[in-house]
């Protein structure tokens, strides 16, 4: 896989998984607050955590030298 099309993937890749984990966590806290109080948001709040990280993510020094 060359750079370029590396670089093609890499924004839609990030937002789709920032996307699933924010889904995945809004799922886990809505489990925590019906079934499992404390486990459901132990299991919850870091993937939300890693779901704002994800849909933050900047993209890679050498895709950003490309444009």
């Amino acid at each position: 896989m060359s750079l370029k099309d590396y670089c093609r993937i890499e924004v839609p890749a990030n937002l789709g998984v920032g996307i699933f984990l924010l889904i995945l966590g809004l799922g886990l806290l809505a489990v925590s607050f019906t079934m499992m109080p404390v486990m459901g948001i132990v299991f919850a709040v870091p993937v939300l955590i890693l779901s704002g990280i994800f849909l933050r993510a900047k993209r890679s020094e050498e895709c950003a030298i490309e444009n």
